[in-house]
């Protein structure tokens, strides 16, 4: 069951919050929405903040997936006894192999 909304809440009430999650010792006097709006101004941090962390978790997987695409295919000593490049190697070795093959070659 989602409780009222007036124009006051926060956004994250406008979309409905279950009475479950609502404490059941408050009194009379403390109208739902009031309480509601206590509950998720003190959630709504944490729950932004949960938020902003997956995209970034997301965006440094994706990230490191590229760098490993990339590093598959530029050529460099593959094998188990040689160390992954790092993020700035990679990208600087990339960059040279490409100024390479645009590069005339003069004999």
């Amino acid at each position: 069951m989602v409780t009222e909304v007036h124009t006051g809440c926060s956004p994250l009430q406008k979309r409905g919050v279950k009475r479950s999650i609502l404490p059941r010792t408050l009194g009379s006097a403390v109208h739902d929405c009031d309480i509601n709006c206590i509950i998720l101004s003190q959630m709504e941090p944490k729950m932004v903040r949960l938020g902003i962390n997956a995209r970034e978790r997301r965006r440094m997987h994706d990230l490191n997936d590229a760098l490993d695409e990339l590093r598959s295919v530029i050529p460099y000593a593959h094998g188990p006894s040689v160390r992954k490049l790092s993020k700035i190697a990679t990208l600087l070795l990339a960059k040279n192999y490409i100024l390479m093959q645009v590069s005339p070659v003069i004999w």
